[in-house]
Parts: C-alpha cells; structure tokens; sequence
C-alpha cells in the first residue's frame, strides 16, 4: 500500500513540474493581489522604471512583459549588472517576488538601488498590475 502511494505522489509531483513548464507559470501571488492597489505600489517604481515598452528606458529597464522573460533581456537597454546579465534567472511571480523583497541579497552585485518592498500585500498587487499590463499588451 505504501509503495502504491509513494508511486502515487512521484507521478503527481512530476506532472505538476511538467504542468509548470507550460509557459502558464504560477500566478498564485498576482491573483492574490489588487492591481489597482498595485499601481500605486508602482510610484516606488516609476523613478528608474517604466511599466510598459516606451520609446526610451528609465535608470532601469522597462517593464513590459517581464513575466517570461530572461533577466537582462530587455530590448535596448544596455544598464544591466554583470550578476543579472550572467544569471540564468526566468522572471517569474517567485523570482519576482524575492527580487522584490531584498533584490540585493536575492543577487549580489546588481546595480538595482533599491531597499525592496517588504510588504507581501503590496509585492502581491504590484505582480497583479504587471499582469495586468502584460495581458493588455502595455
């Protein structure tokens, strides 16, 4: 019965690791969040970002599409860290979320001047305003 069980919960675990590599991504923050709240969240952002694919960037990239997309890959911007330009990080709602939180103890020698948003509520509603903006296409 054990062996039957443990069999069980290997192929759970694994079709939900294939589940997640659909490109759907886990969105459990975000749907957590309000994105009108978030936008507000994203004045603390606005200075060095903005939120949709503009003409020119900010101190910082622009944030159109992030969810998806390869760190340091936004188009024309040239600011990257050698840290983020060398990470193989994947921007997703958990990378996102930690990168948020501390983004200079989530990697070490990026150039991102910033304390983090230490508030999980907000980090939640600032993910729903970039989906949000994703899903519009902004």
């Amino acid at each position: 019965m054990k062996t039957i069980f443990l069999a069980l919960v290997i192929m759970l675990l694994g079709f939900g690791i294939a589940f997640s590599q659909d490109g759907a991504g886990d969105n459990s923050l975000s749907a957590a969040g309000d994105a009108a709240a978030g936008k507000k969240v994203f004045l603390k952002c606005r200075a060095c970002h903005n939120p949709g694919a503009a003409a020119t960037h900010k101190f910082g990239p622009n944030l159109d599409n992030i969810f998806g997309r390869m760190a340091a890959t936004s188009a024309n911007y040239k600011g990257y860290s050698k840290a983020l330009r060398e990470s193989a990080i994947v921007w997703d709602e958990a990378a996102l979320d930690q990168w948020l939180r501390d983004p200079q103890n989530f990697l070490p020698g990026n150039k991102m001047p910033f304390a983090g948003i230490r508030s999980a509520q907000d980090r939640a509603d600032l993910m729903a305003y970039l989906q949000d903006l994703s899903k519009a296409g902004q």
